[in-house]
């Protein structure tokens, strides 16, 4: 109470009371508000909006208010799902955080979180992440000829590749370990073969795998020639083969 009092020059005086009432008014100030950022979104294409609130209270100060008791609220609240995304296109959500103080003065500020694919494509049997298909995958057993070799057609044991955001990522032949094109017959001698595999996924990630085939032979052509040359008359000679 402030008491104001008025006096002639006779000493006569007037007083009267005023109530004056202090306040905080003054809002939190959150400097600076949290950055902006790109997330990547699950197994299931889909984001979760992150807690910001413990980065916008480590940057609000108060006039009044103790740091360590501010309080803070986010808009969506944190572990809100987002998507999942369409075609692999990037989401973009405005979070709103605000930080209040013990006087209900409020600042909020908006932070832009995106999610966005950054998961390659996978291939079934690459679960350990090592770029190679782990069994062989197709074994050929060639024609009974010279060139040992069989016509194949890598379609038929293409891989399927798999995809958190895309549900059908295209697969392409990206090369031989012999240096021979796409359909080119597979040659005993060269055998096994690697084929080069690569996924692409909408998002446009790419992830390249190996995978062996091997040529089975079946067939064994031994030319004999005897040292020395024997002669016309008959004899029994045993030869042993040992195959590994």
């Amino acid at each position: 109470d402030v008491t104001v009092c008025i006096r002639d020059e006779c000493g006569n005086e007037t007083c009267c009371v005023v109530k004056v009432t202090f306040k905080d008014e003054t809002p939190p100030v959150i400097d600076p508000c949290p950055p902006d950022r790109t997330l990547p979104v699950d197994e299931n294409c889909e984001g979760h909006v992150p807690d910001l609130c413990p980065e916008a209270l480590a940057a609000a100060t108060d006039n009044c208010t103790p740091q360590d008791e501010l309080t803070c609220t986010q808009d969506p609240l944190a572990g809100t799902v987002v998507g999942p995304l369409v075609d692999c296109q990037p989401i973009t959500v405005d979070v709103t955080v605000c930080v209040r103080d013990k006087c209900d003065n409020e600042t909020c500020c908006v932070v832009h979180v995106t999610f966005e694919d950054q998961t390659p494509p996978d291939f079934p049997g690459d679960a350990d992440k090592d770029d190679v298909i782990d069994e062989v995958v197709s074994k050929y057993v060639p024609p009974a000829n010279e060139d040992c070799c069989v016509a194949v057609d890598p379609d038929d044991f293409k891989p399927e590749a798999g995809d958190n955001c895309d549900p059908a990522p295209a697969v392409e032949f990206c090369g031989r370990s012999d240096g021979k094109g796409y359909d080119e017959p597979v040659c005993l001698s060269d055998s096994p073969v690697t084929f080069c595999w690569k996924a692409t996924d909408c998002a446009g990630l790419e992830r390249e795998v190996s995978q062996i085939v091997e040529v089975m032979g079946i067939k064994l052509i031994v030319d004999i020639q005897l040292q020395p040359a024997v002669s016309a008359a008959s004899f029994t000679r045993c030869i042993h083969f040992g195959l590994f």
